[in-house]
């Protein structure tokens, strides 16, 4: 009996994970869900009777029950270096004159690939069977995530070789599913997801493999190193896909750039009827023995380009501006858009940032206007279509009255004659209220990222809390009086509140939303002085002596901590335990000490907040705009405006690898 077992779960598991290929990286399912499920789940029972016939590489275990704490990091054997992005066709013929005069040739064979909009992971195989899974991290070092990689279907656990090779490639997930989870998201009260690249880094960070697998992750390999692998690029895709590996379709072996250019042309239009996002299409040389004579950079491939897409724009229709009331009361006018696709996402909202800006593009309700994603994120009104504008049109009319509590508004100038915004003076109107309780948990400030808007709406409805600081007085009973909130749901907030309490004080003063101090102001004054009691008794004196504060800055701090409703706050937030200490924090030495840095472009392997961090840390400034005081210009991808005006000014432009330098 044990003989027919053995030989029925081996049989199973192969079964499983020749349909897991079919469906996951081919695409092309042979046997229906209901098949496939049957076989799973005789496989399941028969491996949980018997776990003596149980394997690593079963498919019921891509899925484990270890929860990771901490990732733990893991060096890449070579690094995985970013590659030189260009942004016109000049730039790649530049970069294919350098390669021939290199390698002392009138031609090259590319190889061109499309950039999948996704996180860049390392696979390693030995004795057939996955053994490590890590993240790029800083090119050097990665996150052990082999748990997570398990979860994701298309990733064959074993492969019919036993030598040790490694495989690269992007995670990734798909515009269908991301929309999928964002409808569960909203339905729950938790915050949507931006876009599906944020999603998948999102999800490769979880810390229970339950959970990554509800994910949907998806996986495009795009190289291979190994003994398996010598001779072509090409060919290597071609043995990445015979050991079962999903490898994108659309590559194309192109004889010359001219080639490669036409590839990227006809790519244009057809990248945005893929399921995936793409940004860009990457340029290989296809023969190895040239990638190895040409080599690298400290920090790119010299053998490779890639060519980055200008943001999509298109038209769609202004159904209706709307006025938002934020946290500190100023007034934001809100585009409501005709439902248009870009950039792989549905864009129904854009912001108008002022009323000076109404006025500049003299948008109105009914126009015709484009829109594109500023750094394929945020929504952007570019212009108005005037040839396309409907005969009725009317200038929009500037409020007078808050929306909310009908208070009348005040201007905010920046002299006596230039509208800057408008904003509702009442402390008591609820918009406000809420809108200071959604930024007091928001990840910059205390981070309570289970007490969604949703969730602080129904909160303020029922009456369970009036301002931030009742947050810390919520009992898990209280929050079971909410719609659809689970008991696991309830202990996640309650934890999440707990947690927030051991928050430094820089988190805490920006936190409080006092008016013009940002995070960057919120660390100078924490380093500056003892606890929160210390910056309330500082007069216009002491606050001037920082070159950092201006004369505006520190009247709003004086006002706002001599409000009685903020020192009833505070003696309510420290009655619930939150008193943390400031005081100066010890600088290290790095590449950005005593300079001032301005960020710019979307950063691969750090999110901004972090760059900043790690500025900070080596006693580096970061600026907001680009002048003849800046430094240094970190530039990501889509870098902008500010990278023109940067090199106007002959500033300094540096990559990331430089946070790596302290």
């Amino acid at each position: 009996m044990s003989n027919a077992t053995e030989k029925r779960v081996n049989e199973l598991r192969g079964l499983v994970h020749h349909h897991d290929h079919q469906y996951y990286a081919l695409g092309n399912p042979t046997i229906s869900d209901r098949e496939y499920d049957a076989l799973y789940s005789e496989l399941k029972t028969l491996v949980e009777k018997h776990p003596e016939f149980q394997s690593p590489d079963c498919p019921t275990m891509r899925v484990g029950s270890d929860l990771t704490k901490e990732f733990p990091k893991v060096a890449h054997e070579r690094p995985m270096l970013s590659i030189d992005n260009s942004y016109d066709t000049n730039d790649l013929h530049e970069f294919n004159k350098r390669v021939l005069k290199e390698i002392e040739q009138l031609s090259v064979e590319y190889v061109a690939e499309p950039k999948i909009d996704g996180i860049a992971c390392s696979l390693i195989y030995n004795n057939g069977r996955l053994v490590l899974g890590k993240t790029r991290g800083d090119g050097v070092t990665g996150d052990n995530i082999t748990n997570n990689i398990r979860t994701i279907r298309s990733i064959p656990l074993v492969v019919n070789d036993s030598s040790k090779f490694e495989v690269r490639g992007e995670v990734y997930m798909t515009v269908d599913t991301l929309q999928r989870l964002n409808e569960i998201a909203e339905e729950t009260g938790e915050k949507p997801m931006k876009n599906p690249r944020n999603a998948a880094a999102g999800a490769l960070k979880l810390q229970n493999p339950k959970e990554v697998a509800k994910k949907g992750l998806c996986f495009f390999a795009y190289y291979a190193e190994g003994s398996l692998f010598s001779i072509s690029h090409q060919e290597n895709l071609k043995t990445l896909q015979d050991l079962g590996f999903p490898v994108n379709n659309h590559i194309t072996v192109c004889d010359g750039i001219d080639r490669v250019i036409i590839f990227i042309e006809k790519f244009s239009a057809l990248r945005h009827t893929l399921p995936y996002n793409t940004d860009g299409v990457v340029i290989k040389i296809n023969d190895l023995g040239l990638q190895r004579r040409l080599g690298t950079t400290a920090k790119s491939p010299r053998w490779s380009i890639a060519f980055k897409y200008p943001p999509e724009q298109k038209e769609t229709k202004i159904l209706e501006i709307v006025n938002q009331v934020g946290r500190t009361g100023v007034i934001t006018p809100v585009a409501n858009l005709e439902p248009v696709l870009l950039s792989g996402t549905t864009v129904s909202r854009a912001t108008l940032h002022n009323y000076d800006e109404i006025e500049r593009l003299d948008v109105r309700e009914g126009d015709t206007v484009l829109v594109e994603k500023s750094g394929e994120i945020i929504p952007k009104v570019l212009k108005v279509i005037i040839k396309k504008r409907p005969a009725h049109s009317r200038p929009f009319e500037v409020l007078k009255k808050c929306p909310e509590c009908s208070t009348s508004l005040v201007r905010d100038k920046d002299n006596d004659e230039d509208l800057v915004a408008l904003r509702c003076p009442n402390p008591s109107c609820p918009a406000k209220i809420e809108r200071r309780i959604q930024h007091f948990v928001s990840r910059n400030a205390m981070n309570i990222d289970s007490l969604g808007p949703a969730i602080i709406h129904q909160l303020l409805e029922k009456k369970l809390i009036r301002d931030f600081a009742d947050i810390y007085t919520l009992k898990k009973e209280n929050l079971a009086e909410l719609e659809r909130m689970g008991e696991k749901s309830a202990q996640n907030i309650i934890n999440g509140i707990e947690k927030s309490k051991s928050n430094p004080l820089n988190r805490l003063i920006f936190a409080l939303g006092i008016p013009h101090v940002g995070e960057t102001t919120a660390k100078l004054l924490a380093r500056n002085v003892k606890n929160i009691d210390d910056l309330a008794c500082m007069g216009l004196e002491e606050l001037d002596a920082f070159n950092e504060i201006g004369e505006t800055m520190a009247q709003g701090i004086v006002a706002f901590f001599s409000h009685s409703q903020t020192k009833e706050l505070i003696e309510k937030l420290k009655a619930a335990g939150l008193n943390p200490q400031g005081g100066k924090e010890k600088i290290q030495q790095g590449f950005f000490t005593g300079k001032t840095v301005v960020i710019t472009g979307t950063l691969k392997t750090f999110d901004r907040n972090k760059a900043i961090e790690i500025i900070e840390s080596m006693g580096g400034k970061v600026s907001g705009s680009v002048s003849k005081k800046t430094d240094y210009l970190l530039a990501g991808e889509n870098p902008g405006s500010k990278y023109n005006k940067a090199r106007a000014l002959g500033v300094e432009i540096v990559g990331e690898e430089t946070l790596n330098n302290h």
